[in-house]
């Protein structure tokens, strides 16, 4: 086991591949960039194979550790995109290129940190069957993460989760204010979706207002700042109309 995760932890670590025009500079007055992509150190299907033959069986005593090498590596892969320039707080390659955590049709054009985020879902599905309660610390630790993939996992496994309620997971939405969260929209409205059915009025209630509270976008994880009634955040009346929202929403999405 431990030599198996030594090659977990190595051959799945990320690193970016850059091109043949990696340094570029976008203005006289910028700092030269770095242009690349995110790749796996080993080859990203033998890694899958390996996880899904040896790991996945092995779960019930790897799991922590399995946890933490994927939680890292995720979370380095958004790192490494935002020290060249090519990911920021409001966009980031790896997650939009994936049009859904679980599968689907338009994600079958494979790259290699699929494989990790593949694993990352699996890991999360496994342990909201076996241990809920270790499945609900990694979702609200991947939910506070700057790495927009890991956000959209942790929505992944609330709308996946066996115990928790159509109004608890209504609250999550909106405290976390992730109706207006750019990148997450997939995630977000599959959850309602599969929640919807067996919600009580008060929570679609809930849920409808927190959609028509015209929120002022910005840079933030919390890229959504609802503004002071009748007004805009800086307290200028607010022109927009009700409907402009579900607009907005859809721009930034």
């Amino acid at each position: 086991a431990t030599r198996a995760m030594l090659l977990l932890r190595t051959l799945a670590r990320p690193q970016l591949a850059m091109d043949h025009t990696s340094l570029f500079t976008a203005g006289t007055d910028e700092s030269p960039r770095l242009r690349g992509a995110i790749r796996l150190t080993g080859d990203a299907r033998q890694v899958g194979t390996t996880w899904r033959q040896f790991f996945v069986p092995r779960l019930e005593q790897l799991r922590d550790r399995v946890r933490h090498v994927l939680s890292a590596h995720l979370s380095e892969a958004n790192e490494l995109l935002r020290a060249a320039g090519t990911a920021t707080d409001r966009f980031d390659p790896v997650s939009f290129r994936r049009s859904a955590i679980e599968p689907h049709p338009q994600d079958r054009h494979f790259e290699s940190i699929d494989t990790l985020i593949d694993c990352a879902r699996d890991l999360l599905e496994w342990l909201l069957a076996h241990h809920t309660a270790e499945a609900d610390l990694l979702i609200a630790e991947w939910a506070r993460s700057y790495a927009p993939i890991l956000v959209r996992l942790a929505v992944h496994g609330l709308a996946e989760h066996p115990a928790r309620t159509p109004a608890a997971l209504g609250a999550e939405v909106v405290r976390r204010r992730w109706l207006y969260r750019s990148g997450i929209k997939h995630e977000v409205f599959r959850l309602l979706k599969r929640s919807a059915g067996r919600a009580q009025e008060s929570t679609l209630g809930t849920l409808v207002a927190a959609a028509t509270e015209q929120p002022v976008l910005s840079e933030s994880r919390d890229e959504a700042v609802a503004a002071p009634e009748g007004g805009d955040r800086d307290g200028e009346p607010s022109t927009r109309r009700e409907g402009q929202v579900i607009t907005d929403y859809e721009r930034f999405n």
